[in-house]
């Protein structure tokens, strides 16, 4: 199990206090299908990432 960050979905920029300590990908999967169904600019991304994370070609398509 990984431990995982909220971010802001277009700039990377991780919500401070928003961690899951531990967690399978299928469950951060259902996550961010749920934070993106309801229109949030927030996705969790592996807490092994540092910096600013990649904007996924699907995040690019998604409508502001």
């Amino acid at each position: 199990m990984d431990s995982y960050l909220l971010v802001h979905r277009r700039t990377g920029m991780p919500l401070r206090g928003y961690r899951v300590g531990a967690a399978d990908q299928i469950e951060i999967n259902l996550a961010n299908q749920r934070l993106r169904a309801c229109g949030s600019e927030l996705r969790f991304v592996n807490a092994l990432h540092t910096g600013h994370t990649p904007i996924t070609p699907e995040d690019a398509a998604a409508p502001s």
